[in-house]
This record gives structure tokens, C-alpha cells and sequence, in this order.
């Protein structure tokens, strides 16, 4: 079963946007990334499906750190998100729809 991508994450106060971006990882070296001064989570469009989800867990994690306060270095933030994709792709047979996801300009 396919689950609509929402084009808002919000985690406390702030609604970040969701948009794919061209070649992040090749420009500027990150799948994904949390732009927290443009309130944007950027996920590069050209990863594989499965490995999009990854990432959008990985800078949603961020997030509830951010606001939270959790404290989360890089790795756990990187071994919670490989977690839930798992739970999500291999346990209730999700997939994700980036149908309603803009392109970054």
C-alpha cells in the first residue's frame, strides 16, 4: 500500500516544506538535508524509492530533535531511520507516494 507524502512536516511550532532537489548529493554532498533557515526538508529526487524513505525519516528525526532537545547524534539519527523504513517497508508493506512532492527551483 502506498502512503501520501504530506508536502508539510510539523513537529512543534514549525511547518517545514517538503520538496525533492536535483542532484543534492552531487552538489552538495547530502541526500537529504533540513534547512532549518528556509524551513525546507530537501530530499535529492534521483535516490531509489526505498532509499528516499530512508532519508525523509532520517530529516524528520531531525526535526524531533530540533525541538525536542533529544540530543541524537548523527548515527542514532541514521539507525532510527533505517529502523522505522524497515517497520514501515518490510512489517506493514508501506510504500511511500511522492506524487504531491514539488521540485525545489
Amino acid at each position: 500500500m502506498k502512503v501520501m507524502i504530506p508536502t508539510i512536516s510539523q513537529i512543534g511550532p514549525t511547518e517545514y516544506e517538503i520538496k525533492l532537489k536535483n542532484n543534492l548529493k552531487i552538489d552538495d554532498g547530502y541526500e537529504g538535508c533540513l534547512n532549518f533557515r528556509e524551513e525546507v526538508i530537501y530530499i535529492d529526487k534521483v535516490l531509489p524509492e526505498d532509499r528516499k524513505m530512508v532519508v525523509l525519516f532520517h530529516e524528520i528525526i531531525h526535526q524531533i530533535d530540533n525541538v525536542y532537545e533529544c540530543n541524537l547524534d548523527e548515527a542514532t539519527i541514521s539507525r532510527l531511520a533505517n529502523g522505522w523504513a524497515e517497520v514501515f517497508k518490510n512489517n506493514l508493506n508501506l510504500s511511500f507516494d511522492w506524487t504531491n512532492i514539488m521540485e525545489a527551483e
